[in-house]
């Protein structure tokens, strides 16, 4: 249990973390993505700023004082952080100021440190140019410089300092020790919002943020981000550098649109990811006091019971081994109490059993020497009915067995073959009365067979008779047959043989029949 808890407060801990820690990184990339989209909107307003005022005829006008005046009134309808308006005008000669709110008229911008407005092409019509940060007499500034619509070599320059919005960026949900700087392509902090301070060698502002390998990630990483659909990226741990943050540190970073600067948002790591860290450490301690406090009690509750089963152990093998008046008893009331119980019962139950097979066994040997008993009794029954058998099947039927009254379903055998034997001998006498019929009866079918022999002998006689008697008469008609060839009818002496003939011949045919007409002896019935 204690390793399973443990298992499953890790897992829990580390899902917590994991979760916490997106959530983290989540918010301080949002700060990151919020912080760049303030500053694009202040580089977009102060594009359109410079824009709109470039668009006024009057800065074709050759009057200085006019050209200021207006300037002074543009840049008192402009935002606080502007600090200066200059309309400059190009020549082959170079590029000059005209007219300012804080240089002199005709200064060239070579030497008024305005270098870059030189070196700014346009590329289409109203378009405006931003440069990177300056520094100005009152401070950094970024210039922003539009073409006047109504001339070709005049432009308007707007110089806005960097202060005020370094200062927008102190968001309140940084955590503490943080500060937000803005990094061009060329690895120059452009806006500081410590801006003023000491951060590590010195003023941030125009100063390079880094130059190892490691510092400059969040700034590649930046850049990738470019034209993708993912805005801002959180770099979580990057080692402690002078330049940046002495002590390990998180980063944010975003790139900004439309120019080549990157917003940088820096944190220490413990402020950052403190409370991540802190769950984790608490979980681990969370689980670790409830393996301990899991093992204690497990080990506490495990030796105990494990007492009272090897207690109960050595009272069961005493069971086993025939003691059965062994003392089963606890004063638990958990399961192993409820063992114990169970055990008892068992053995009162196995008492119990073994009495009543003993009153079972003492049961059985007394029905075991009646059964024995009851044996003997039947085997000499059974002799006696045997000799009696074996009497009567020699011929003596004079024998009867005896009953006696000891087991009914002898005496009913002995009744019922007593019975048997009485109707046996009856019908033994019925028998030899009429085999002494039947012996009678045989002589007098045997004289009535010989006065059959004897009337059979005469009838053969009388038969051998008449078939002599016929071959004569056949003779005759054959005498006959050739005395008519020779036949005169009116011969009177011819019919008369013919007569004679024929009357002899009758005579001769009904003799058998006088013969079978004589009355056979009556035959004996049986």
């Amino acid at each position: 249990m204690a390793l399973s808890v443990g298992a499953v407060g890790i897992f829990a801990t580390q899902e917590i973390q994991n979760y916490t820690q997106t959530q983290v990184t989540d918010e301080y990339e949002g700060l990151a993505a919020q912080e760049s989209d303030i500053i694009q909107r202040w580089v977009e307003r102060n594009e359109l700023s410079a824009q709109f005022i470039s668009s006024s005829n009057v800065w074709t006008s050759d009057d200085t004082a006019e050209l200021e005046t207006e300037l002074q009134n543009q840049r008192a309808g402009l935002s606080a952080d502007v600090e200066h308006i200059h309309v400059l005008e190009r020549s082959p000669a170079g590029t000059t100021i005209i007219a300012s709110t804080a240089l002199s008229a005709g200064t060239s911008v070579q030497d008024a440190g305005r270098a870059w407005t030189d070196e700014t092409t346009f590329s289409r019509a109203g378009e405006v140019q931003m440069s990177s940060v300056y520094q100005s007499q009152d401070g950094p500034v970024v210039g922003f410089m539009s073409q006047v619509d109504a001339s070709q070599n005049r432009f308007i320059v707007i110089e806005y300092s960097t202060d005020r919005i370094a200062g927008s960026l102190q968001g309140a949900d940084r955590a503490d020790g943080g500060f937000t700087q803005v990094v061009n392509a060329s690895n120059v902090v452009m806006i500081d919002e410590l801006s003023g301070s000491e951060t590590g060698s010195g003023q941030a502002t125009l100063t390079t943020y880094g130059n190892s390998e490691q510092v400059l990630q969040p700034i590649q990483a930046a850049e990738s981000l470019r034209g993708s659909t993912q805005s801002a990226g959180v770099i979580r741990s990057m080692a402690g550098n002078s330049n940046v943050i002495s002590e390990q540190y998180t980063v944010g970073f975003a790139p900004i649109e439309g120019t080549d600067w990157i917003v940088l948002v820096h944190a220490p790591y413990s402020a950052v990811f403190g409370f991540v860290e802190n769950v984790r450490l608490y979980g681990f301690i969370g689980t670790g006091l409830m393996v301990l406090v899991i093992g204690g009690v497990g080990a506490a509750l495990g030796y105990n019971t494990a007492t009272s089963i090897d207690r109960l152990t050595r009272k069961t093998e005493e069971m086993r081994q025939g003691n059965l008046d062994v003392d089963i008893a606890t004063s638990r009331i958990d399961n192993i109490g409820e063992l114990y119980n169970g055990f008892a019962e068992m053995r009162d139950a196995l008492q119990q059993q073994i009495a009543e097979a003993e009153s079972a066994r003492k049961e059985a040997e007394v029905s075991r020497a009646e059964a024995m008993e009851m044996n003997n009794y039947l085997q000499e029954k059974a002799e006696e009915f045997s000799d009696v058998m074996e009497a009567a099947a020699g011929g003596n039927l004079t024998k009867r067995m005896e009953t006696d009254g000891e087991n009914e379903s002898m005496d009913r055998i002995a009744s019922e073959f007593n019975g048997m034997i009485n109707e046996l001998e009856k019908t033994v006498g019925q028998l030899n009365s009429f085999a002494g019929e039947v012996a009678e009866s045989g002589d007098v079918v045997l004289t009535s067979s010989e006065s059959v022999r004897e009337a059979s002998e005469q009838v053969a006689e009388s038969i051998q008779k008449v078939s002599d008697d016929a071959y004569d008469q056949k003779e005759r008609l054959r005498d006959l047959s050739e005395d008519q060839t020779n036949w005169s009818p009116r011969s009177n002496s011819s019919r008369r043989r013919i007569r004679m003939s024929t009357s002899r011949t009758r005579s001769i045919s009904s003799a058998p029949s006088r013969r079978r007409s004589r009355t056979p002896p009556t035959p004996v019935r049986r």
